[in-house]
């Protein structure tokens, strides 16, 4: 026998793996503008030790995935093109980027969303080395139809023949002017 034995010894968690982090909280998988989803991840070294103090500088980023999601979106993109609108249909700033709460204890929050309609790709990254299972995919549907942010068109709104037909249409947005996918009567 050793004198002083059993030794108490502490094992801490090594330096953090971005690919040995662990997600436990996924966001969902779609919201509706102007929502804000949240994903929470746990810090942890190659072995998969989950590090129990915060300080990790782990960065997220937003991108937005192609143009629309839907033959409708695309559609009034071009129209916006044609009518020397946003180029392509697209927001020139962008989404805002997300929010990284470090909680101190090797847990991380990520909030994230965008008040467009769309899909979003979340990235969250260490030392430029993705987490597991990052990019993360995000679809943001249209909110409710705003009638001050939606518009007509067509010839019809400049006059017309009384007993012709004129023809007028509405490109319905939310409030955050996003396009609307049209509601089915019935």
């Amino acid at each position: 026998l050793i004198v002083g034995s059993p030794f108490q010894l502490t094992v801490d968690a090594g330096d953090a793996h971005p690919p040995s982090c662990k997600v436990v909280r996924k966001g969902p998988p779609g919201i509706k503008a102007g929502q804000t989803a949240l994903l929470c991840f746990e810090s942890c070294d190659k072995h998969g030790n989950r590090r129990t103090l915060g300080g990790d500088p782990f960065v997220a980023s937003l991108t937005r995935v192609g143009g629309g999601d839907t033959p409708l979106a695309a559609a009034l993109a071009a129209a916006e093109e044609e009518e020397g609108g946003r180029e392509g249909g697209r927001d020139p700033e962008g989404p805002p980027p997300p929010a990284v709460l470090d909680e101190l204890n090797g847990l991380y929050t990520v909030g994230y969303g965008w008040s467009r309609a769309g899909t979003l790709r979340l990235s969250v990254t260490l030392h430029g080395v993705p987490i597991r299972g990052s990019p993360f995919a995000l679809h943001v549907q249209a909110d409710a139809p705003s009638a001050a942010h939606s518009e007509v068109y067509g010839e019809g709104l400049v006059g017309g023949v009384a007993g012709a037909a004129l023809r007028l249409g509405v490109r319905l947005r939310d409030k955050h002017g996003s396009p609307c996918e049209p509601v089915p009567s019935g």
